[in-house]
């Protein structure tokens, strides 16, 4: 019998749509895992589920935010399949599971989108790009899953990654929900959140606008030298011109440290810290 991880972050409101999934696929055995973050996770109790269901509560170090719970949920989860769902929607599982049963290795309830400044980062080769908050609601085999958490270091974007990694993907129609706008801290929170999730790219960038700016200053210096040989030149002029340059090579050497720093540290980063992982029920391995 195939086992599915079902990966939830609102442990609160996780059990109902755990049972109304497993109420729907008795050929199936399911495990609920909760990921919870911030100093709310301590609250995270087992109590509330039944001696036949299969639950791991995973508590993070602190808030790290929505796209390292979905790290961290796919990382510890032990099922065939993992299914990533929005508790407030337990209907998207059935076409999910559904399209995985048909021989289908990654299912998404909605395309995973590039847009904004991450899609117009992606043009530029060697940037690494996150995605910050983005948590879709998805399904992937174990196969793909152990594909990408085999290379010799973690993936800049895990969803990216179970998209590249996939041979045989699908995408199953629903329901968008109406969900209210998000307001000003919302809004900084995922903008943060994409910054953090650059990981290097603002040390790399560092480096290319300081030798930009080093390199513009050497030109306007070398012009302002020769027209000084021939005729005159303002004085302010060459000091602005120095300015920029050594301002930019000292930029520069800031990106290009930084950039060092990351790519001598520890190749497999998690991005965020467990704080412990307790189990509920059978194993998996238990009929």
């Amino acid at each position: 019998m195939a086992f599915v991880s079902l990966v939830v972050s609102d442990g609160e409101r996780a059990l109902a749509p755990y049972r109304t999934v497993v109420a729907a696929h008795p050929d199936l055995r399911f495990e609920l895992v909760v990921v919870r973050d911030g100093p709310a996770a301590q609250a995270v109790s087992l109590d509330g589920a039944g001696p036949g269901e299969t639950v791991r509560v995973v508590r993070l170090a602190r808030r790290f935010g929505a796209y390292a719970t979905l790290c961290a949920g796919l990382a510890v989860a032990r099922g065939d399949a993992v299914l990533v769902l929005d508790p407030a929607r337990p209907e998207v599982a059935p076409p999910l599971l559904s399209a995985w049963r048909s021989g289908h290795d990654v299912v998404w309830a909605q395309p995973p989108a590039v847009r904004g400044l991450r899609a117009l980062a992606r043009r530029v080769p060697g940037l690494p790009v996150t995605p910050g908050e983005r948590r879709p609601a998805m399904l992937a085999d174990r196969a793909v899953l152990d594909a990408v958490q085999a290379g010799s270091r973690r993936p800049r974007d895990v969803v990216d990654a179970i998209a590249r990694a996939g041979q045989r993907q699908a995408t199953v129609a629903v329901a968008p929900q109406a969900a209210p706008s998000p307001g000003l801290v919302r809004r900084a929170r995922h903008a943060l959140g994409w910054l953090a999730g650059l990981y290097s790219a603002p040390f790399l960038l560092l480096l290319l606008v300081g030798l930009a700016v080093a390199a513009v200053g050497a030109v306007a210096g070398a012009a302002l030298v020769a027209i000084a040989l021939v005729g005159s030149a303002k004085d302010w002029a060459l000091v602005v011109a120095a300015v920029l340059f050594v301002g930019g090579l000292n930029v520069a050497t800031l990106g290009g440290f930084g950039e060092y720093l990351w790519r001598a540290g520890p190749r497999d980063r998690a991005g965020y810290v467990l704080a412990g992982v307790h189990d509920h029920g059978p194993p998996p391995g238990q009929a």
